[in-house]
């Protein structure tokens, strides 16, 4: 259970990371100093260490700041590739546990809930449907798919114990992701679409938990709606593929439609 915990604070801190290196692109603002001045003859100092001189005109190298896009864009995939590769190692570690995990911190958020009073009645009803919601989330994440099953059970045990075991596991992971989904990309996506509604359903919930309230407030219809398609996308990623197979007729049809067969044209024009 302690390392299940830690593999998870490992990918909290691994998305704090990219957080941090993110807000360190921003740029800051450089003050002038000290200005000179002369009045009769005399010389004035003034410290001005917020005046700017806004007359100076700056060029801007296009050609440069595609490069630093393309330099922060790889940087920003690569970085997505570790972490998915991790998360996978600590899904297959965890994936037993996620539910109960989920379970135990929805129930701390609605312990929390009720010691705070609620804005009105549809505040209420609001944080009910929402809870209800969670739960339902939390009880799909209890059956996994065989064709998940089957994926974890290929993936080896994730060794840290050293930083080459751990490297190595890491690298292994990379090649795996990326031989699946060359054999297979609905079910590569039916995998990581499940892990990252796993994790994202779980940091939810713990900064939920930790966050500090006065009181229930009532969504609005554009937060209504915000979190209605976010549960939709989420009961999707939870099994890609069974949604995709679910629509495979509603598919052909669409596809039919769009591209009829030759012979159909063939016979409307001779008709």
């Amino acid at each position: 259970m302690l390392n299940t915990i830690g593999i998870i604070m490992g990918i909290i801190g691994v998305i704090a990371t990219i957080i941090q290196t993110v807000k360190s692109f921003i740029k800051t603002e450089h003050t002038s100093k000290v200005q000179q001045t002369n009045q009769n003859g005399d010389n004035i100092y003034i410290d001005a260490p917020t005046k700017v001189d806004n007359s100076q005109t700056t060029t801007v190298n296009i050609n440069t700041k595609q490069s630093n896009a393309d330099v922060s864009s790889g940087l920003a995939f690569f970085a997505g590739i570790i972490a998915l590769a991790i998360m996978l190692s600590a899904y297959q570690a965890t994936y037993i546990f996620i539910p109960a995990i989920c379970l135990l911190l929805l129930a701390i958020n609605v312990y929390r809930d009720t010691k705070v009073s609620f804005e009105n009645s549809l505040a209420k009803k609001q944080w009910a449907i929402k809870n209800i919601i969670f739960l339902m989330l939390i009880l799909l994440l209890m059956f996994v798919p065989k064709t998940i099953l089957n994926i974890i059970n290929q993936i080896p045990e994730f060794h840290y114990e050293s930083l080459p075991s751990t490297l190595e596991s890491i690298g292994y992971n990379i090649k795996f992701i990326y031989e699946y989904n060359k054999e297979s990309s609905l079910l590569a996506f039916n995998l990581f679409g499940r892990i990252l509604v796993s994790f994202l359903l779980i940091i939810y919930l713990l900064q939920s938990s930790i966050l500090k309230r006065s009181s229930n407030k009532k969504y609005k219809r554009n937060d209504t709606l915000i979190f209605s398609v976010v549960i939709l996308l989420m009961i999707f990623g939870l099994n890609v593929e069974f949604f995709w197979n679910f629509a495979e007729p509603y598919r052909n049809s669409i596809s039919t439609w769009l591209n009829p067969l030759p012979n159909k044209r063939i016979n409307s024009l001779i008709r």
